[in-house]
């Protein structure tokens, strides 16, 4: 147990949406509910999900919920209602090394099982989560690897997006061609 989580109480926390060992969608989708949030849109929960350890897609395991609360010193649902905030500042400060992280867990969180890339739907709408708002550019991003046929991102393009986001925030009249950027970035700017 963390300082000040009882184990006990997190643990019963964790009965309330787990069937068996683990909480599955169904236990994620109540808790949202009773959360008052929406899990497609709300960074909140992908947030406790990195927090937690998450391993596998739309699964906690009770390992992985008793990390997660003994790092945020939670126990109850009304703890976590009012860590909610916290959990979206990390979402909000893109240029943190926790950002960082965050984002290469989402796309491994996220991806199929045994796969190396990230289907392109799935993609844009964690994009539409994750960096929506903090670049004027990111919908014709998106607009672009939809018309190029873009059928997945790799880790490498996923990771660039986000340093492709944090050295361009206004637009590309600095952007170098030779420069380290996956080739999807050369052909976005030339697009």
């Amino acid at each position: 147990s963390g300082p000040g989580v009882n184990a006990q109480s997190v643990l019963k926390l964790f009965s309330n949406y787990a069937s068996g060992e683990q909480i599955d969608g169904e236990g994620i989708g109540k808790m949202s509910q009773e959360l008052a949030i929406d899990p497609m849109t709300d960074v909140a929960m992908l947030v406790l999900l990195w927090k937690c350890g998450t391993e596998t897609p739309g699964v906690i395991t009770k390992e992985e919920f008793l990390r997660g609360c003994q790092s945020l010193s939670i126990e109850t649902l009304d703890g976590l209602k009012h860590k909610l905030p916290e959990l979206r500042q990390v979402a909000r400060d893109f240029h943190s090394q926790d950002f960082k992280n965050f984002f290469k867990f989402v796309f491994m969180l996220s991806k199929e099982p045994g796969s190396r890339v990230l289907d392109v739907e799935d993609a844009v709408s964690l994009i539409n989560v994750l960096l929506s708002g903090k670049v004027w550019w990111m919908d014709d991003f998106i607009k672009f690897i939809r018309e190029k046929g873009v059928r997945a991102l790799n880790l490498d393009q996923w990771e660039s997006l986000l340093e492709f986001t944090k050295n361009f925030p206004e637009g590309f009249e600095n952007f170098d061609p030779d420069g380290p950027w996956p080739v999807l970035f050369d052909e976005f700017v030339q697009w």
